[in-house]
């Protein structure tokens, strides 16, 4: 209901100022998305470097005993599990591609996000005009 109200309100504006306030709500929608891919990329870097440290502990910790047999605890999605070590870093290093294509393909949108924020953020410069905007300010004080 109230979204029909503010249509409603809306139509009684001149029509560059309707096409400004679209504008404007595009260029805020694609800012938070912006926003929500960049802390997506953050957080799936961060899973991918845990995982790259979990697969160079085992190693080291393997090449130390120098027994391929010995057992290691490994979390997954809140469970733990023991496994041997080699299983275990082919494991991790499953998780790691998947994490690596995950990372590629959100770095890429907030590539395009970004290059979206910079053509909205020209074409609103670019529409608007100061004189239009002073006239309407001159004609509504009057």
């Amino acid at each position: 209901m109230a979204t029909g109200s503010r249509d409603g309100l809306a139509r009684f504006l001149p029509l560059h100022t309707q096409a400004t306030i679209r504008h404007a709500a595009s260029f805020e929608r694609t800012v938070d998305a912006l926003e929500q891919a960049r802390a997506k990329k953050l957080e799936v870097d961060r899973r991918r470097q845990q995982i790259r440290e979990a697969i160079r502990n085992l190693q080291k910790t393997s090449q130390e005993c120098g027994t391929v047999e010995e057992t290691a605890w490994i979390a997954f999605e809140g469970q733990f599990f023991r496994m041997k070590r080699d299983d275990a870093i082919l494991s991790l290093k499953k998780q790691q591609n998947k994490f690596d294509c995950e990372y590629k393909t959100t770095v890429q949108e907030v590539k395009d996000l970004e290059c979206s924020v910079q053509r909205l953020q020209g074409q609103y410069i670019a529409s608007f005009s100061l004189s239009e905007y002073l006239k309407l300010q001159l004609f509504t004080n009057m």
